[in-house]
């Protein structure tokens, strides 16, 4: 079990990750809310609602929920853990796939969704997340939260993967808010 000082450290990590994302979305455009960068990408505005519903999954989990449904077998879950999750963690970027279902933003709610509601969705979704998954693996050590990629992962790994998550996101806002109109 990671120490006080690995969870202090995971705890400002994502602060820091979910500050960075909703500072950024406090300077986005209302032109560019509902610009995607190419056929086929997110919006910002789709962007916020897939990370919105990250964290409200997280918070169904820890009531114990059935969490994300695995979408690879147990062994190449094991292996992408292994192999790929630390890779991810460390650079906060992810291998192009399909965001899992249970997390995909809805076209018609991004459509719809301002910029201001998606900001504090956010900041509720993500209030207290972190104290959450230190309480879960303090009160309930053998607890792991079912990923659809990862399979079973422990509340501390799960932070840290949400963390790199979210700095995996406020980058490719920050590339729709680059990109030419």
């Amino acid at each position: 079990m990671p120490s006080d000082r690995h969870w202090a450290a995971a705890l400002a990590e994502h602060d820091a990750a979910v500050r960075g994302f909703l500072e950024l979305c406090d300077r986005i455009g209302a032109d560019e809310w509902q610009r995607a960068p190419a056929a086929g990408q997110w919006t910002p505005a789709a962007i916020a609602l897939h990370l919105c519903q990250t964290y409200e999954m997280g918070a169904d989990e820890e009531r114990r929920s059935a969490g994300m449904r695995m979408k690879v077998s147990p062994g190449r879950a094991r292996a992408v853990r292994a192999l790929i999750l630390p890779w991810i963690i460390a650079t906060s970027r992810f291998p192009r796939v399909r965001a899992p279902r249970e997390v995909a933003p809805d076209e018609t709610e991004s459509k719809a969704v301002t910029r201001q509601a998606a900001a504090e969705r956010l900041r509720r979704a993500s209030h207290g997340c972190g104290a959450a998954m230190h309480r879960i693996a303090r009160d309930d050590p053998a607890f792991r939260f079912t990923h659809a990629y990862f399979g079973p992962l422990p509340p501390y790994r799960i932070l840290r993967l949400l963390s790199a998550h979210t700095r995996h996101h406020t980058r490719q806002l920050a590339r729709v808010m680059a990109a030419p109109s």
